[in-house]
């Protein structure tokens, strides 16, 4: 979920997009010094050397701040920085081994549109799990102009903020949309903050009058106060110690996280609506992060000698990329179709994929292990065809796969040094031990990744993969899936040193054809393709392909088929038609035929469309995904979820469609549907069928009608009482911008997640998700007509799916209640409910649906009384979802000027009526024709 909050001078933000890694970069804790963080430049990013050394000195200054605040618990120890291979080689730069862009923990890149120079954590919105990764802009580091906007108390302040979002899931604890709340502690109208010992002050912004009252508790003020007013702090009367997810670059005395110790100053302000506390269940920061893997169990006490909390710096930068692609060739595997998937996809691969100057090897292990090709640099298509030529299509004896890893790092050493060049593994299952060629590994800076081939994986080779911080992908064999070639392509992007020449995947589909059928479909080539545009549709057979045709029409409707040989080529046997569009395609709807004239009932076809970018200059349409978690135990934890989101480099889109795929061991692949949070898509997976690996894949397209969103903020006049950083907060001058963006198809393969110890269950034991959306709107009434209506999203049955049995709503005069003792707190019922009410509380809506219902609070309310309330949903089968956020409602104050001008006009009428009523008693009298009068009525104004 997208959020994002503003303060003084200075902005921090929780969620974004871009390209990013499902599985970042392994951060190591050792002896409370953190080891193995990874900050990468962008290669598009002009060489600046000061950039380097600013960056050391702020994550230096940050590491003692980081210290401080933890207690002395931990700070950063080892910081490796990745510099760009468009920069200069130097005597100074190691060579980078597992290190690459799309999973560092920090990034050096290009504004957000958005948020131009705002540092900020794309985080998986779920409190406690760590983030996937901090974006920071060169200006941001370096412009102190820039700089000063979010804060004048130095960058490593900035940086510890942004690390509690980044490694300990927390949010922000400053105002997220109001910036004032009415408090059931205090009994006031209170400022948005932690801790409460920061002075708050209401000030002015555009001139508005802001002089109302913070002890005057009605929906009256409340809505003036935060209508006109904006929180400020006192700058000169606080020395609050607490917290840094505040706002740590403004308040100097500032050293902690606010906590759940009562007794000493920082405590935390539970009440306050602010994106942490709505997160995180109302728990204080110092609780989240002591109860993180990094402290959980009493790990990393806080240190009693001295520590030097300088980092060590390590600048590394990527050499001419280096693979060997190491094939299982063994008997095991020549029962079904494994040899011709893998021939396929591997030569797909080298042939489509690999651009111009990487160096590539094959080494096949079964019985022997055999060099199929020696590694050459693919500067041509003759030598890309001869390494397909050499892929193995029979296996023979067991599978060695030792032998396979010393054969490959032999062959990556022969040249020159083997670090930092990659072995992408294929396996069809648990091989030889591997334990005694792990540190060899180790020791060599050589990355292993891996694609793992039907049901039986090596969970040997997995562990292998993950201590090299190389990535894994399973793959189930099923003629239905397109996994083993989507695989190849986002291991390479994980390992080419420079991503402008890889080609952008537009989709990746199966295709179902019946006998004398044809099947088509279409894509959209968006506006910055069309440079080398080509569709691969592969077979699972050679008969398949003899007795099927293909072609493809452009956007005017001009065909391209088997007559035009310069775009058309066919490989027999691979079973694989190749169409590659001369010059630069044309951008719009492309259509693919696929006419199947066989005997069979039906074949199944798959189809892959890339294109490499034609221009640098235009923003590309990316589509990032988390699975939040590696492995499933299932004894712990029944499902996946997983986060898509959709942009154009860093700015997000809504509006785009989004289709997953499950590809699962014994089975062909699942769909799953997700929810369509606008700016972000969620979905929840737990229809496991056994243990094994499970691989997921998005493809997202629009026709036309997605958007790209963004903000045009009108500052307002400041002052030096209001510097124009906190006036941008005022919802009234910031204007929602959007721009249509032209047609669209992008696909990815996600990743992979191991699931064990899966037990089917005959019971319902999945509950409803959480809360998206619950919120007061404006038609408050009167304490003495206790009458609020809230509005929310309907949470679902089982997570986003279905639609749960009932409402369990509690209010209580003490906010405190309803997190600690939720259903001791007075149940609203059917009778509390007023009839003019959109939903029935015993009969939720579909998922996803707006609720609505107006209540009659029933507690003993008085003028000044504040009401909390929160919601649970249940299902059918008593599965209790996560409590809502909770509300703090105060109620319309009466009116009496309205009352008195009510009173008056009724006299009026009333006097009227009566003079009326003589004036036509007597012309009855006289017998004059009457005269008609129709009475206004008038009601007391809503308030």
């Amino acid at each position: 979920m997208f959020g994002f909050g503003i303060g003084q001078f200075y902005i921090f933000s929780s969620v974004f997009i871009t390209i990013c890694s499902s599985f970042p970069n392994e951060i190591t804790i050792i002896d409370g010094g953190y080891t193995s963080l990874l900050v990468a430049i962008h290669e598009d990013v002009p060489e600046d050397l000061l950039l380097l050394e600013k960056l050391q000195r702020d994550f230096t200054n940050g590491s003692q701040y980081l210290f401080e605040a933890t207690s002395s618990r931990v700070y950063w120890k080892e910081i490796t920085i990745l510099i760009p291979k468009t920069w200069k080689s130097r005597p100074q730069y190691f060579t980078a081994t597992h290190e690459s862009f799309v999973r560092a923990n920090i990034r050096i890149d290009k504004p957000n549109d958005w948020l131009p120079h705002n540092p900020y954590v794309l985080m998986t919105g779920q409190c406690g799990s760590s983030g996937l990764y901090m974006h920071l802009t060169p200006e941001y580091i370096q412009n102190s102009t820039i700089n000063l906007q979010y804060g004048n108390l130095g960058t490593g302040r900035v940086l510890v903020h942004e690390w509690g979002h980044l490694r300990w899931g927390l949010g922000d604890e400053y105002p997220n949309l109001d910036h004032f709340y009415p408090s059931t502690k205090t009994k006031r109208i209170e400022g948005v903050r932690c801790s409460m010992n920061i002075a708050i002050e209401p000030i002015q912004t555009n001139h508005a009058d802001c002089q109302y009252s913070m002890d005057e508790i009605n929906a009256n003020n409340l809505n003036d106060i935060n209508g006109f007013c904006l929180s400020y702090d006192d700058l000169g009367s606080t020395q609050a110690l607490a917290s840094i997810m505040y706002k740590p670059n403004i308040l100097k005395s500032v050293t902690e996280f606010c906590h759940n110790d009562a007794s000493r100053p920082g405590f935390h302000n539970y009440e306050a609506p602010n994106p942490h506390n709505e997160q995180c269940n109302y728990r204080s920061t110092w609780e989240v992060i002591l109860e993180t893997k990094d402290f959980v169990g009493g790990k990393n006490l806080p240190i009693e000698t001295h520590v030097d909390t300088t980092p060590t710096f390590k600048l590394v930068q990527r050499i001419p990329t280096k693979i060997v692609i190491l094939i299982e060739a063994s008997e095991r595997l020549n029962q079904g179709d494994y040899f011709l998937r893998v021939r396929q996809a591997v030569s797909y691969f080298v042939e489509q994929i690999v651009e111009t100057g990487i160096h590539l090897g094959v080494v096949t292990f079964g019985q022997i292990v055999n060099i199929a090709t020696n590694i050459v640099e693919l500067s041509s298509k003759d030598i890309r065809e001869n390494v397909t030529r050499s892929l193995p299509s029979v296996g023979e004896g067991s599978p060695d796969l030792v032998g396979g890893l010393n054969k490959a790092l032999e062959q990556l050493s022969l040249s020159t040094d083997s670090k930092g060049a990659s072995i992408i593994v294929i396996s069809g299952g648990p091989a030889s031990d591997l334990s005694a060629i792990t540190d060899e590994l180790l020791n060599s800076g050589v990355t292993v990744d891996a694609v793992l081939y039907g049901n039986n994986i090596d969970n040997d080779l997995i562990d292998l993969v993950n201590t090299l911080q190389g990535v894994w992908f399973g793959f189930s064999g099923f003629q239905e899936s397109c996994v083993l070639e989507d695989s190849l392509i986002s291991i390479l992007m994980e390992r080419a040193d420079i991503h402008k020449e890889i080609p952008k995947q537009i989709i990746s589909r199966k295709s179902e054809i019946s006998s004398r059928q044809s099947d088509n479909d279409f894509v959209f080539v968006g506006s910055y393709l069309g440079k080398d545009l080509t569709f691969t549709v592969f077979f699972s057979s050679e008969d398949d392909f003899l007795d099927s045709k293909v072609y493809v029409t452009d956007p005017d409707g001009k065909q391209i088929s088997v007559k035009d040989r310069s775009q058309y080529s066919i490989n027999r046997e691979l079973a694989i038609v190749t169409i590659k569009v001369s010059g630069t395609a044309k951008i719009g709807k492309w259509s693919y035929y696929i006419i199947y004239e066989g005997s069979k009932d039906s074949i199944i076809a798959r189809i892959n469309v890339i294109s490499k970018v034609k221009s640098e200059l235009l923003d590309q349409i990316v589509v990032n995904g988390q699975l939040m978690e590696k492995e499933i135990d299932y004894n712990k934890i029944k499902n996946q979820r997983l986060s898509v989101t959709i942009g154009e480099e860093y700015i997000f889109l809504i509006g785009a469609s989004l289709g997953v795929k499950i590809d699962r061991p014994n089975a062909p692949p699942d769909t799953l549907f997700m929810l369509d949070l606008e700016v972000e898509f969620k979905g929840v997976y737990y229809d496991f069928t056994t243990d094994g690996v499970y691989t997921v894949s998005v493809e997202a397209y629009s026709e036309g009608d997605a958007l790209k969103f963004g903000l045009i903020e009108d500052y307002g006049e400041s002052s030096d009482v209001v510097p124009s950083g906190i006036a941008k907060r005022a919802k009234r001058n910031t204007e929602e911008q959007y721009t249509f963006l032209d047609p669209f198809t992008v696909s990815k393969v996600i990743g992979s997640f191991r699931v064990k110890n899966f037990n089917s269950h005959s019971v319902d034991i999945h509950p409803p998700s959480i809360f998206q959306i619950m919120e007061v709107k404006e038609d408050i009434g009167t304490y003495k007509q206790k009458q609020v209506t809230i509005t929310w999203l309907s949470p679902g049955d089982n997570y986003f799916y279905g639609e749960a049995s009932f409402y369990d709503i509690r209010v209580s005069l003490d906010f405190r209640q309803l997190i600690d003792n939720f259903e001791s707190a007075t149940q609203v019922t059917k009778d509390d409910i007023m009839s003019k009410s959109v939903t029935d509380i015993n009969k939720p809506q579909l998922s996803n649906s707006v609720e609505e219902l107006v209540i009659k609070v029933p507690l003993d309310i008085e003028k000044d009384s504040i009401v909390a309330i929160a919601i649970v949903a249940v299902d059918a089968a008593g599965n209790r979802g996560p409590r809502s956020n909770i509300l703090s409602i105060t109620f319309a104050k009466t009116n009496y000027l309205m009352i008195i001008i009510y009173v008056v006009i009724v006299l009026v009428a009333i006097l009227a009526l009566v003079g009326m009523v003589c004036y036509i008693r007597k012309r009855k009298k006289s017998s004059s024709p009457p005269v008609r009068y129709q009475v206004a009525k008038f009601t007391p104004e809503a308030v």
